[in-house]
């Protein structure tokens, strides 16, 4: 058994990248003539770390392309968010509980190889890969980038305080989250007992809606130390269809092997 296990939330319909996902899943769009999905898997095979994918809309389109991987499905993709799509896959997170860590990446994101090796390799027990420089990123992706931007605070120890939240000053936010979050074996129990506790005490609308920031933000709460993985190394967040454009000209693709 190895030490990880991935799960890519591939569920989103991608409507902001229409017509480009009217017949394919948002992680099947195609960037530098791959789609965003395999390049993700390209990394995870070569990390020798095995990947559970959530479908959700359209999730034949991906069934269909065979790949090696486990799935779950998320059929209410259409009224739910990440985290709801992440629990689908609770009888394998609970099947990592002191076993495997477990890494969570969005289906919408490409990161260069040295982003998820730096993911693997740090110790901490509760992580989340955040931009130093999203200021010059986001500057190539959009004209006024606070309307896109959220919190993200981190104090001396690399503790995330605040993540997800409006802001009122881009001078007070210190990174931006990627998508990208590492959970270590030891700590998955806690995080399923804060989602049961969630579902417990709200509407099962509100459970279904949350956005992974959110629950990051309420793990936080509880006294979980979420740590940032401070990253320098080129990204990309595939929402419109000028972002493939950025996403060709800023990333390396040279780094992945062809397929």
């Amino acid at each position: 058994m190895g030490k990880y296990q991935a799960i890519i939330l591939a569920a989103g319909k991608g409507s902001r990248l229409m017509p480009l996902t009217k017949n394919i899943p948002k992680c099947l769009v195609q960037v530098n003539s791959k789609p965003i999905l395999e390049w993700q898997l390209y990394l995870f095979k070569k990390n020798k770390i095995p990947v559970n994918i959530i479908t959700g809309y359209l999730n034949t389109k991906i069934l269909e392309r065979k790949y090696e991987q486990n799935y779950f499905w998320n059929k209410e993709y259409d009224t739910s968010n990440m985290v709801y799509s992440f629990f689908k896959a609770r009888p394998l997170i609970e099947s990592c509980i002191n076993k495997q860590d477990i890494i969570i990446s969005y289906g919408d994101i490409i990161y260069s190889p040295q982003i998820l090796t730096k993911l693997i390799n740090i110790q901490d027990q509760f992580s989340c890969a955040v931009d130093m420089n999203f200021k010059k990123y986001w500057k190539l992706r959009m004209y006024d980038i606070e309307n896109d931007l959220e919190s993200l605070s981190i104090d001396n120890d690399h503790n995330i305080l605040s993540i997800g939240q409006k802001i009122n000053d881009l001078n007070n936010v210190d990174a931006q989250y990627m998508g990208l979050i590492k959970i270590s074996s030891k700590l998955i129990s806690s995080v399923l007992e804060i989602w049961d506790e969630i579902l417990n005490a709200n509407p099962l609308d509100y459970s279904k809606n949350l956005y992974m920031t959110d629950f990051l933000q309420y793990c936080i709460d509880k006294g979980l130390n979420l740590k940032a993985l401070k990253i320098s190394h080129p990204w990309a967040e595939i929402d419109t269809p000028s972002d493939i454009k950025v996403a060709e000209e800023i990333l390396n693709f040279d780094e992945f092997i062809s397929f």
